[in-house]
């Protein structure tokens, strides 16, 4: 039989698993609590507990094929499996029940199985615990005959959920009821048993319907805004020292706007210049104090004076960039101070201590990485496919992880293309917030850009997706202990999530997280001469 042959399927997958050392007890957790926990059940059925994983139903009721069920809410998964309900016999009832967060066992709390029939007193069993981690043991023993409810409910400290079926025949005999017809083998399900999943990282999710946008790849690089990168030069000849609060400024060294980082000494040619220069300037505002009278009296015109004033500004301009806050002042022993015009990272250093420098030279080369710059070129051939560009992904070079720039706090900085060096592709450029520095300028990426989301259509996580063989392949979860390998036929991707065109339907959740051990048992269970080609 069917239930037969699944439950050896069972004990040989539990072995190969051993076998290749992906668990070191699975299955053996709960071996050695099950006499004592036998008080839950509230009755003395008699139950023989089978070592490996205690869903062997070996009562009178062996030859009869369980009842499976396999439903999710939004806190928890139930998988429970029981013999056909009969009128006044006992059932013995094996409800998994896992947390939906994290998907690991409940642990703890009160389990209530409820049947309710359509006419006549409802059937309450209760257990206080489960028998062993995220497993309820209860025995129910119906009184009534027919078609009923069934509600199943935890009630934990920090947990409550109900699942409810509600479908539920009770047989008043044996006889009534009708053997399952046997169906075909499935050579791409997999046994995955709770206790398994429970021990790994291990995460389904449903299949959902969702609004999708065109996407197109693109090749992209991070890089910081031009705003972001400040170059400090020198604004006269000199000697370079460090000041008195930055005496160990290094490539690294966090500033901030406002701090001193570099004393310039002006060499004597430079002072030369710079008396020189002054000279000129004093010359200069002499001149526009004499016009300036002229005007008053109307004996000069006011071009002149403009132009006087123009000139005056001009030579003081050039006072001030060589550290001339005041003109008028002693220029003899002036030493130019060079500061942070914002807060940021010294990202390059040019100089050393007691080194000469010209006027214009880079001193260091300050970074504010709070803002990052995505750049993402496509070829112009494939310009078209994005009419207004909404939003971005990217990946860094083998990670797995994705980033989407509006999750990130970003947007486009425009919706349309910009020109590019390279006259056969075209850019799309976006700006995004760099908590943390996470991210580092000159980084190649891997780009997906895509418009604005018109057309709904069924879609899986793209991190769910693998590669078999050259074929696309995914695991998805038909029953609480059965995975299947399916090859489905995908659409487009957006980075994120991925378009299936046929293969999986709404009502099926697919397994994003435990996948390689799941690939590496299934290859486990075939050594072993299961005869499936997985």
């Amino acid at each position: 039989m069917k239930i037969l042959r699944q439950f050896i399927m069972k004990q040989k997958f539990l072995y190969s698993i051993t076998a290749i050392s992906l668990f070191s007890s699975c299955g053996h957790d709960h071996d050695h609590d099950h006499d004592g926990n036998h008080n839950h059940d509230h009755d003395n059925h008699h139950e023989h507990h089978d070592p490996d994983h205690g869903h062997g139903h070996h009562s009178d009721d062996e030859h009869l094929d369980p009842i499976v069920i396999t439903q999710y809410n939004k806190l928890t998964e139930l998988f429970m499996e029981h013999p056909p309900l009969i009128q006044g016999k006992s059932s013995k009832f094996i409800i998994h029940l896992t947390r939906l967060v994290d998907f690991k066992p409940i642990r703890s709390g009160q389990l209530e199985v409820k049947l309710i029939p359509k006419t006549g007193k409802e059937v309450l069993v209760k257990s206080e615990m489960p028998a062993r981690k995220g497993i309820y043991t209860p025995t129910v023993i119906p009184n009534f005959a027919g078609k009923a409810k069934m509600e199943i409910s935890l009630f934990g400290n920090d947990i409550n959920s109900t699942h409810s079926i509600p479908d539920v025949f009770v047989y008043r005999t044996e006889q009534e009821i009708e053997s399952t017809p046997e169906t075909e083998e499935n050579s791409n399900e997999i046994v995955f048993l709770k206790e398994q999943q429970w021990e790994i990282e291990y995460a389904t999710v449903p299949v959902i319907f969702k609004p999708m946008a065109k996407i197109v790849s693109a090749t992209g690089i991070l890089r910081l805004p031009k705003s972001n990168v400040v170059k400090l030069t020198s604004p006269i000849e000199g000697t370079v020292a460090w000041t008195e609060s930055k005496k160990f400024l290094e490539i690294g060294s966090k500033v901030k706007e406002g701090d001193k980082l570099f004393l310039i000494k002006p060499n004597t040619g430079w002072n030369s210049g710079l008396s020189k220069l002054k000279e000129q300037y004093l010359l200069a505002r002499l001149e526009l104090e004499k016009l300036e009278d002229l005007l008053e009296k109307e004996a000069v015109a006011q071009k002149r004076v403009e132009e006087a004033r123009i000139k005056m500004n001009t030579l003081a301009d050039s006072l001030s960039r060589m550290g001339i806050r005041n003109p008028d002042g002693n220029t003899d022993s002036i030493t130019a101070r060079i500061n942070s015009p914002r807060d940021g990272l010294i990202s390059l250093i040019h100089i050393n201590p007691g080194e000469r420098v010209k006027e214009g030279d880079v001193l260091a080369v300050i970074i504010n990485s709070e803002n990052m710059i995505l750049e993402a070129s496509i070829p112009n051939s494939r310009v078209a496919q994005i009419k207004e560009t909404a939003d971005a992904t990217f990946r860094i070079g083998g990670d797995e992880m994705v980033y989407r720039i509006s999750d990130l706090g970003g947007k486009p900085i425009s919706e349309e293309p910009v020109p590019s060096k390279d006259t056969n592709f075209s850019k799309f450029v976006f700006q995004f917030p760099n908590k943390d520095g996470r991210f580092d300028t000159g980084t190649p990426v891997v780009v997906k850009i895509t418009d604005h989301p018109k057309h709904k259509c069924v879609v899986i996580p793209e991190a769910a997706v693998m590669e078999d063989q050259g074929r696309k392949m995914i695991y998805v979860q038909t029953a609480g202990e059965t995975v299947e390998k399916r090859y489905p036929h995908l659409g487009d991707s957006d980075g994120e999530w991925t378009e299936v065109i046929s293969g999986v339907s709404l009502d099926e959740r697919i397994v994003t997280k435990g996948t390689s051990i799941i690939r590496l048992a299934s290859l486990g269970e075939m050594e072993m001469g299961h005869g499936h080609a997985h």
